[in-house]
């Protein structure tokens, strides 16, 4: 292979010699336009088949081949070029890295691989949420027990726009109040009325944010809002809508009431009963992802009563029938065992 390179390159600098001798030796005999034609034909070849030569020696060493390779990695992988690719070539890049491992050999192991490539897309579509803090009163008034949530988080976009901010209560309408819905920026703060709608056994409020914020990095929302249980009893469920860098829920108790049961829906949620009264932190450091979340079961104090929970902190949770899932995979639950109208919410 060398052998014919080396050929190669020695025909390429005699047909450049040949070029050059040309116009001198035949420019009396020849037309000037025949051998201008002749004279950069020959050039040409010379200094192509010279180069080829060149190029064919060099390609063949193991040094050149793993220094090529190295500059193409660093090419595709670089921050520039994978950010340029449209969401479908993002995909297909996705689709060839996440594959099944070839000893799995089920059928539709690949519709699961894909299904988690559409989630991770989705990240470069859905605000996320940072300092989610959740203060709940717990108290009874005429009769029944009822809980006021003051909640607050700071949201980001990742487009250049902020999505719609949605809230979802699942039950009846009797049974829950939204107070207020405020905008909160270092210039002051901004009262919003949300749009009231339904979807299934879903009550929705949501709200577009004013173009004005959008040049905003992030914003502050803030909500209060009344949820009323029974006379006895009130179940109350938070469950996520978009990923949130943790929380800090905290539900203060009036006396005479208690924590009967809390269930948790995510491994990164840590309970916390207060030791000096019944009231109740649930807190994480952690990402949270949609419908992460968990239902406290307040219940008015019984004399001798041993709570379960108190047996066992962090309940399996076997009896919760699901009834409700819409496309968005929100979901509502009620006891199996108490059959309860959950005053449940999702934000």
């Amino acid at each position: 292979m060398r052998a014919l390179s080396a050929l190669l390159f020695l025909i390429g600098m005699m047909l450049i010699l040949l070029s050059i001798l040309l116009p001198i030796t035949l420019g009396q005999l020849i037309p000037a336009s025949v051998v201008d034609v002749a004279y950069k034909f020959l050039q040409s070849l010379g200094v192509a088949l010279m180069i080829g030569a060149v190029f064919d020696l060099t390609i063949n060493t193991t040094k050149f081949t793993k220094y090529v390779s190295e500059k193409i990695q660093k090419i595709v992988t670089s921050k520039n070029f994978l950010s340029d690719l449209g969401k479908d070539d993002k995909k297909e890049a996705l689709q060839f890295i996440l594959k099944p491992p070839e000893k799995v050999r089920y059928s539709n192991i690949n519709d699961y691989f894909d299904k988690q490539i559409d989630k991770s897309l989705m990240l470069f579509e859905t605000n996320f949420r940072s300092n989610l803090s959740i203060h709940v009163d717990v108290y009874k008034h005429e009769g029944i027990i009822k809980a006021k949530s003051m909640v607050s988080f700071r949201a980001y976009k990742v487009k250049d726009k902020y999505e719609k901010f949605t809230i979802r209560f699942h039950k009846d309408k009797n049974k829950h109040e939204l107070l207020n819905t405020r905008i909160i920026t270092y210039d002051g703060s901004e009262s919003i009325e949300p749009e009231y709608s339904t979807r299934g056994l879903s009550h929705l409020y949501s709200f577009e944010v004013p173009e004005k914020y959008n040049e905003l990095p992030f914003l502050t929302i803030s909500r209060e809002y009344i949820e009323s249980g029974y006379e006895d009893v009130l179940c109350f469920d938070y469950s996520t809508i978009t990923p949130s860098d943790g929380v800090d829920f905290r539900m203060i108790l009036q006396e005479g009431l208690e924590v009967r049961e809390c269930m948790i829906f995510d491994k990164s949620l840590t309970e916390k009963r207060s030791e000096h009264s019944n009231d109740l932190m649930i807190t994480s450091q952690d990402w949270l992802y949609a419908n992460a979340g968990f239902v406290v079961l307040v219940c008015e104090k019984i004399k001798n009563f041993s709570s379960s929970a108190t047996k066992n902190p962090n309940p399996v949770v076997d009896d919760i029938e699901i009834i409700e899932a819409d496309e968005n995979g929100c979901l509502s639950a009620i006891s199996a065992t108490d059959n309860l109208n959950i005053p449940s919410h999702e934000q």
